[in-house]
């Protein structure tokens, strides 16, 4: 499971492209996360959870 920040959308898909998998499937959050405190970066995470848990159960299938 792959997690990247909005500006590294590109770099992920040319990652999963030189991988052979050009269309493996990862989510997306907002930029930036270094300078959130860690209440911040708990409810981000908590807001990517129903995705996180979708890909566990379903694979590359279960993200959009």
């Amino acid at each position: 499971m792959v997690i990247v920040t909005a500006p590294f959308v590109e770099t992920a898909r040319a990652m999963a492209a030189s991988w052979g998998v050009p269309t493996y499937k990862f989510l997306v959050t907002s930029h930036p996360i270094a300078n959130l405190g860690e209440a911040e970066l708990d409810a981000k995470a908590d807001g990517l959870t129903r995705q996180v848990v979708s890909f566990l159960e379903e694979g590359q299938a279960g993200l959009k």
